[in-house]
């Protein structure tokens, strides 16, 4: 693999152009007022024949076995084949062009996984899962351990180091759908000596990452300890939560003492914005400069920092990417962004590539650039489509029906909970639309809303299923508008900055399981 290697975008545009109708609709039909949203109707519309009367009979194995890629001997068509395929190639082209710099992968701390087509972190095992983890969900434990571990290796470090695997079928599976791989870890000496986590909340990462850097020192003097962690929030109320955690923080024991995790992480309440960033530089240089005044540790002498974000929603990481580019003090980034539907549409694209490129296909740019769009992009991952049962399938189906049939109703109707008859249904695969209008409470529907109803019921798992198939590849695209942002053809920046994605997480657990990571002056 080569640093950015070549992607045309024209083959891609055109699939993305000629299937824009299975990501860019509502389920639930829009309002009169969103004259420019397409509904659930628009997708029936549109579906190609053939396809109708497959999607329609398949069974949820058939349709996890064509979401997967796996052969089970169900007779899609052939186009239905293709389209499938062509969105698992599409995704590792663009995959492997956004990866962190292959050439920097000389120790196994990272490895690309010719399975996903992506760069996956290996972390050592043995040092994840501490007991800090306990309070948290087992989904939050994840990301919280495997995210300390990354930000533990690259502080103490100061290098990105990776291995290759030997070289698989680069179209096997998606960075969503493939497992991680794993491996050992390294330490050298902490620099830089600061690290900023936005979008802390209650601190879980700020006072994981303090902790294993304690634990990594010999220094016994709070003033020596060569690292502070600023934890950054714009929640008042989770800030004094947060405070009063802190304070009541048991110590680290071992060679640290009694310290406190207080001593080492500082909160800052602030909110972020795309317009605030040179606020908040001020604000932080005012920080830095007390805290390198008041150290006698020669590494906090420096102001250089880190910046870091785990699940970043919608336009914060824009924000904090503009405060990455901006700030000379800011030496690595590492950035896990989500809810993309959140983000600013008309802040979309970022990047001067794609921005080109979509001025060649102005109604693939208002249908991709919608809310339908970004909202499937951040749903869940097709790993956890892929372990749905039957009733899991039919729970979904009569949730969307209710929605759709009471999409008036002041209060939340949850049909599994007020038709308790429903119950012993949602295990058949038999289970069908009149059989569930028979069940519900009496509602008058036109011979023609039943028609439309009975279609909905039957094409939405095989809808699901074509929308996993474009889940990874919408994702992966906005992703690589941040990777392409800061990847620019201005010789300075591109001398002195590197950036690409690695996979941190595991997408069963965590869906927005991929790290957005640039490091300036890497050859200065």
């Amino acid at each position: 693999m080569n640093w950015n290697p070549p992607i045309d975008l024209g083959p891609l545009f055109i699939f993305l152009d000629r299937c824009s109708w299975i990501f860019s609709f509502r389920w639930i039909d829009p309002t009169e007022k969103d004259t420019e949203v397409q509904g659930l109707q628009s997708a029936l519309r549109e579906i190609p024949t053939a396809w109708v009367k497959s999607l329609t009979n398949a069974t949820i194995e058939n349709l996890r076995a064509l979401v997967s890629g796996s052969a089970d001997g169900y007779p899609w068509p052939q186009d239905l084949l293709q389209f499938a395929f062509e969105c698992r190639r599409f995704t590792a082209l663009v995959s492997q062009n956004i990866c962190l710099l292959p050439t920097m992968l000389s120790r196994p701390i990272l490895a690309y996984n010719p399975n996903a087509n992506c760069v996956d972190f290996l972390p050592d095992e043995r040092v994840l899962y501490a007991k800090h983890s306990l309070h948290m969900t087992p989904k939050k434990s994840h990301e919280v351990s495997r995210m300390t571990a990354f930000l533990h290796h690259l502080l103490l470090s100061r290098t990105v180091e990776c291995e290759t695997n030997a070289a698989a079928d680069g179209l096997v599976g998606t960075f969503q759908t493939s497992p991680l791989l794993s491996a050992p870890r390294t330490q050298a000496s902490l620099s830089p000596p600061y690290v900023i986590d936005i979008g802390s909340g209650l601190g879980h990462l700020p006072n994981s990452l303090a902790q294993r850097l304690l634990q990594s020192t010999t220094t016994i003097k709070v003033d020596q300890c060569p690292f502070r962690i600023y934890a950054v929030d714009c929640d008042p109320a989770l800030d004094r939560k947060a405070r009063l955690l802190l304070q009541r923080s048991a110590p680290i024991g071992g060679d640290i003492g009694t310290q406190l995790l207080s001593h080492r992480v500082k909160r800052l309440l602030f909110h972020l914005t795309e317009s605030n960033t040179t606020d908040f530089s001020s604000l932080l240089n005012e920080s830095l400069k007390f805290e390198a005044e008041q150290s006698s540790s020669t590494s906090r002498q420096s102001s250089t920092y880190l910046l870091c974000g785990l699940h970043c929603c919608g336009d914060l990481s824009q924000s904090m990417i503009q405060l990455f580019e901006n700030d000379v003090r800011a030496e690595w980034l590492v950035l896990v962004g989500c809810c993309y539907h959140k983000m600013s549409l008309s802040k979309f694209p970022a990047s001067d590539r794609l921005r080109m490129a979509f001025k060649s296909a102005p109604q693939l740019m208002r249908n991709f650039c919608s809310k339908a769009t970004f909202r499937l992009a951040c749903q869940w991952s097709p790993s956890t489509w892929l372990s749905w049962t039957q009733r899991d399938c039919n729970m979904h189906r009569v949730r969307l029906i209710c929605r759709i049939l009471f999409a008036t109703e002041t209060g939340k109707f949850d049909p599994i909970k007020n038709c308790l008859k429903l119950a012993p249904m949602l295990e058949s695969g038999s289970f069908d639309f009149s059989r569930l209008l028979s069940l519900l409470p009496q509602t008058p529907c036109t011979d023609e809303q039943i028609i439309y109803l009975t279609t909905v019921w039957n094409l939405t798992p095989g809808l699901l299923a074509l929308q996993q198939l474009l889940q990874p590849l919408l994702e992966v695209i906005l992703l690589a508008d941040r990777v392409w942002r800061l990847r620019t053809d201005d010789p300075q920046r591109q001398s002195g900055m590197f950036a690409g994605l690695v996979r941190l997480f595991d997408p069963r657990l965590s869906p927005r399981c991929m790290a957005l990571v640039v490091r300036k002056s890497l050859f200065g």
